[in-house]
């Protein structure tokens, strides 16, 4: 189990690695969550990520499939995957602007409506091939906080999209 979600009614989704299942507390028991996109997609790969944005609607970020987003009030299921498989966190700005971690692509950002926005450069000058591998994300006002692979910590400024990197190692923490 990867990541735990409650909804407002209570229930429980629990990301697993290998779809979701989904604890409905007034029948007391799991169901699997065995929606299909229109092109016929189930979710069955390992499940990183369940956010919610202020629209109610749910993004799912796996491993392997990509980016998937569920709307509640319209039982539709949606999939991108054209920009990264991987993804290892969600979050999102009070703007409607969510922000995908992914393991193999670095920082991305969609609109509210998962349209593509743009792919956040973490390193100054780098090749596409030497972005970060991205594990967590915090969103922090106008910070966005980022963990990586490489023991380094990142605040990235949301507005002018600077970056501070701080090295963590067994002494502490480096500016």
């Amino acid at each position: 189990i990867q990541t735990l979600f409650e909804l407002d009614n209570r229930d429980i989704w629990v990301g697993t690695g290998r779809g979701i299942y989904v604890y409905e507390r007034k029948k007391d028991h799991f169901i699997y969550f065995d929606k299909l996109t229109q092109y016929g997609v189930s979710i069955s790969s390992g499940i990183s990520k369940i956010y919610r944005a202020p629209d109610g609607q749910l993004w799912i970020g796996t491993l392997g499939q990509g980016l998937f987003i569920y709307n509640p009030k319209t039982d539709e299921l949606i999939q991108n995957s054209s920009h990264t498989v991987f993804i290892s966190d969600i979050v999102g700005q009070s703007t409607g602007v969510v922000y995908v971690a992914s393991i193999q692509d670095g920082l991305l950002s969609f609109d509210s409506r998962g349209k593509f926005l743009k792919k956040h450069p973490l390193r100054q000058g780098a090749e596409e091939k030497e972005e970060y591998k991205l594990n967590a994300l915090l969103n922090m006002g106008k910070n966005l906080w980022i963990s990586t692979d490489s023991r380094r910590l990142l605040k990235y400024n949301m507005e002018n999209e600077d970056v501070e990197e701080i090295m963590i190692n067994s002494k502490g923490v480096e500016n």
